[in-house]
């Protein structure tokens, strides 16, 4: 009709007698007001058509300067509504741009603040263990700050790191038949100590006949999320008790496990409990909040749980405390019996003879500091390619410890080399990497087991006793 027509030819039409017979007449709709004459015109916005107005019904005919003069009116309409809107868009923007500036100036401080308050424990504290005034007591104390700095720095890196894999989609899922009720026993070992030192209680609520019922799921994962809840729930916990434990529910066919941690702490405003869950944000981000961290746990649990397959939610009150729930499909199985296998004591009469493929001075002194009071014979190789070599002329060697990143040979091509003609000798991969996922790919080389950087005294001596 007449209104797609203007829109058709983007030009203006006039009718001056609209009871004459016009082709692009198409009838108008029932109740409306009858037409005496007619003038529509299209409105423009960078060479395009925005509008279509019409007017009716003019006294007298409609002439060009009519066009002229609803044309003009109308474009500067539609300017000042243009303007008013990008003024709006401009004012939104500026508001987005200063609550983003003001989030990035606190991210930054707060990364600042969570690297530099380790750093300033473990370089502060370091020299003091050397002085000769020093009290046997206070070499303890001061141990003990270097531990917990280092601990705290680390569990910051890997945050980072971990949050930057899920965020770019590399974060790699290897799953495996996992007891549950192992990780959560796990956890509550790793942080009774820590409520200990709050003066919390924690719980933890296993469900009776607890080892019918397994996850096919990657068990470091389940792990980190379980770890990443408790801890910020003792964060924020200054009185009562923190739980963790798990529900099975559903169907006998459609079971689901249900891993809840429930704290009694500060709890959560309605406003923020969306907020929280991006990365680097907390409720409170401001410098003067009590805590320390630096706003990636919740982000980093659910977006793992969203990972594995599994379903996120929270439930929380101020001042009373907040649950949160983390739901997983099961399978209902028996687990395998483990049959328990007695570790060979040590002898003094045979030294065990360890390689040491490390291409770092520093960080072979530290392992050799390590190794030579346990009745070992180390030998060092520093690339991969010795470490092939010394495997091949030395039948003595009992173990390898096998530094991933080391120049002529990678540790990982040298140990599918060593493997090709020492299938049964044990290799330890050592590496600086520690990115979820790194386990598997080490096993898939050859490696036996692995260890991170910095190294922990007690697991690689666990771990050597284990395999020789």
């Amino acid at each position: 009709g007449i209104w797609g027509e203007v829109v058709r030819t983007g030009k203006p039409i006039m009718i001056n007698d609209f009871d004459a017979p016009n082709p692009l007449k198409k009838g108008i709709p029932n109740g409306h007001v009858k037409l005496e004459n007619y003038l529509s015109i299209p409105v423009y916005s960078n060479m395009k058509v925005v509008a279509i107005v019409a007017v009716a019904n003019k006294e007298i005919d409609y002439i060009d300067s009519d066009i002229k003069q609803l044309t003009l009116l109308l474009d500067g309409m539609w300017k000042f509504t243009q303007q008013h809107n990008d003024q709006s868009a401009l004012k939104n923007a500026l508001e987005k741009a200063t609550e983003s500036d003001r989030l990035k100036t606190a991210f930054i401080n707060n990364i600042s603040h969570e690297i530099r308050t380790p750093l300033n424990g473990i370089l502060g504290f370091a020299p003091f263990i050397i002085q000769p005034d020093c009290s046997f007591e206070e070499k303890e104390m001061y141990l003990n700050i270097l531990n917990v700095s280092s601990d705290r720095l680390m569990n910051t890196v890997t945050s980072y790191m971990d949050i930057s894999l899920i965020a770019s989609g590399n974060m790699g899922v290897h799953s495996e038949l996992v007891d549950l009720s192992s990780i959560m026993k796990e956890v509550y070992e790793h942080f009774k100590n820590q409520c200990l030192e709050k003066n919390l209680e924690l719980i933890i609520n296993l469900p009776e006949k607890e080892n019918q019922f397994i996850l096919n799921t990657d068990k470091e994962l389940v792990l980190k999320i379980a770890s990443h809840l408790v801890d910020n729930a003792i964060k924020f916990t200054t009185r009562g008790s923190v739980e963790l434990g798990y529900n099975i529910s559903g169907e006998v066919e459609n079971h689901e496990i249900e891993l809840y941690i429930k704290d009694t702490g500060l709890g959560i405003a309605l406003d923020a409990q969306i907020r929280i869950f991006d990365a680097f944000m907390q409720e409170n981000i401001a410098n003067t909040r009590g805590h320390e961290g630096c706003g990636l746990g919740l982000s980093i649990a659910k977006g793992l749980t969203e990972l594995l397959g599994g379903e996120f939610r929270l439930e929380s009150e101020q001042n009373i405390g907040t649950t949160v729930f983390v739901t997983f499909p099961l399978e209902k199985s028996h687990l395998p019996k483990q049959e328990k296998v007695d570790t060979p004591k040590n002898s003094n009469e045979k030294l065990r003879t360890i390689l040491i493929a490390e291409d770092d001075e520093l960080n072979f002194s530290f392992l050799e500091t390590i190794l030579k009071v346990h009745s070992s014979k180390l030998l060092k190789a520093i690339n991969g390619q010795e470490a092939v070599d010394l495997c091949r002329k030395r039948p003595e060697i009992d173990l390898v410890l096998m530094d991933i990143k080391m120049p002529v040979m990678g540790g990982l091509e040298a140990t599918r080399q060593i493997k090709l003609f020492r299938k049964d000798l044990p290799i330890i991969a050592i590496t600086a990497f520690a990115l979820s996922g790194d386990e598997n790919r080490f096993k898939e080389a050859g490696c036996d087991d692995y260890i991170s950087k910095p190294v922990n005294k007690e697991k690689l001596l666990d771990l050597i006793t284990k395999y020789v």
